[in-house]
């Protein structure tokens, strides 16, 4: 397992080991529940640390892709998500398939 300091929120985050691979937001929240003990989407804000600290060193195994995120839009049935290779958060369709990474707080 990987762990990151998120400083802006004061807490401390353990990452999955892998991606569960490309799913509807909705696959994903159930994948969560599924996986039990605290995992979860991480925020936009998550995704953007784990990009910055994590993988653009080369490490984390992460895709240079979309991932979904936990944030909420305030656009009609979107979600965030977050794009590992311009470093960028965005929202989508729930019905999108992008890439999830459970994290849970430690």
């Amino acid at each position: 397992m990987i762990t990151l300091s998120i400083p802006t929120k004061n807490t401390k985050i353990e990452i999955a080991d892998s991606d569960l691979g490309p799913m509807t937001w909705d696959d994903a929240n159930s994948a969560c529940e599924s996986a039990g003990d605290g995992w979860r989407l991480p925020t936009t804000l998550e995704l953007d640390t784990m990009c910055k600290e994590i993988h653009k060193k080369g490490e984390g195994n992460f895709s240079p892709t979309n991932y979904w995120s936990g944030t909420s839009s305030t656009l009609f049935n979107k979600m965030g998500a977050y794009n590992f290779e311009r470093s960028a958060p965005f929202a989508d369709y729930v019905k999108e398939e992008y890439h999830v990474r459970l994290v849970r707080e430690i």
